[in-house]
């Protein structure tokens, strides 16, 4: 995407926020909004960034990234049978690989699919 730029610089609230190696926990999608379910890595200068613990190599807080208002979503490939489990047997579908914002919206994809979204507002609220 022409004139694109990186979703911690576009979107306040992913400031201090890792994406690509936080866990899409799951995606959901109504009339008016479109949330992924996440375990948030945070960066040692986000307000609630506590140091992981040993066995950990970030700090993860859950959290749910929102797009909302006048929203229009175009699935450009959607694969949500798509599943990860971890030596404790927790399940997730992967990362976000990929998100650029630009002046026609958000671009996002990764294991789970890849997704075009215009909307409004993007908040990432934390658990």
């Amino acid at each position: 995407m022409n004139g694109t730029h990186p979703y911690y610089e576009a979107v306040d609230d992913l400031k201090n926020v890792y994406l690509e190696d936080s866990f899409v926990l799951g995606i959901h999608e109504g009339e008016d909004s479109l949330f992924f379910d996440l375990d948030a890595v945070l960066t040692d200068e986000h307000p609630l960034y506590r140091p992981p613990p040993e066995d950990l190599r970030y700090c993860y807080r859950t959290a749910r990234l929102i797009f909302s208002g006048d929203i229009r979503v175009t699935w450009v490939e959607r694969n949500l049978e798509a599943r990860n489990e971890d030596g404790m047997g927790n399940v997730d579908l992967g990362e976000i690989d990929g998100f650029e914002c630009g002046p026609d919206g958000y671009y996002l994809d990764g294991e789970w699919g890849a997704v075009k979204v215009a909307a409004q507002e993007v908040h990432l609220v934390f658990r």
